[in-house]
Order: structure tokens, then sequence, then C-alpha cells
């Protein structure tokens, strides 16, 4: 129950940036993974995606650290992860891929949404 409480339904937190350790929960819902460059102040979006159990997702998800090497500790970018936990993961995740075209989505890219 201590974690549903700490990630209410249906409202978007930062978990976790290169600059600090990620603490993911064991829950469900949808992330969106940033770059953000701290030089020009500007917010990329690289991937949307959707899970059962962030814990378990991050702990072996490719595209996170293929991300990931794109802002090294020196540099002045800085990866963000955005969560949402929800019960209509799937149709939110359609929507904001068709909404924000990140690059690292095979499924956009591919033509298939």
């Amino acid at each position: 129950m201590g974690k549903e409480k700490n990630f209410p339904l249906n409202k978007w937190i930062i978990v976790g940036t290169t600059k600090n350790s990620h603490v993911f929960p064991c829950l469900q819902g949808i992330y969106i993974i940033f770059i953000d460059n701290l030089e020009t102040m500007t917010r990329t979006v690289q991937y949307v995606g959707q899970t059962s159990n962030f814990n378990k997702r991050f702990s072996c998800h490719k595209v996170f650290y293929e991300i990931k090497k794109l802002c090294p500790c020196n540099s002045n970018k800085l990866l963000t992860i955005k969560i949402k936990r929800t019960t209509n993961r799937q149709l939110l995740e359609k929507k904001l891929i068709q909404k924000l075209k990140p690059p690292y989505n095979k499924f956009y890219n591919w033509g298939y949404l």
C-alpha cells in the first residue's frame, strides 16, 4: 500500500535522472524517457512505453540503455524518466506516440500506429 501512496494514480512523476539513482516502483503504468539539454534548456522525448512492472522493465530495457549512452556523465545532457500509474496504459501509450513521435519507438517508425 505504501508504493501506491508515493505513486498516485493518473499523475506524472519524475522518478530518475542520470544525475541521481533510479528508484522504480513495482507498479503498472506508462513512462516517457526524455533528454534534457541543460545548455539550451530544451527537452526532447526519446521513447514512450508501458509496462506492468516499472522495476522489472527498466532493469533489462535495451532502449533505456541505448538512450542513456547519449547522456555521458560529464555532458550538459540529462536523461529524465517520468512515470504515470494508470490502468488504461495501452491506449494512452498509442496516443502519446502519435502525438510526440519519439525516435526510439519502433512501432511509430515502422508506421504501425
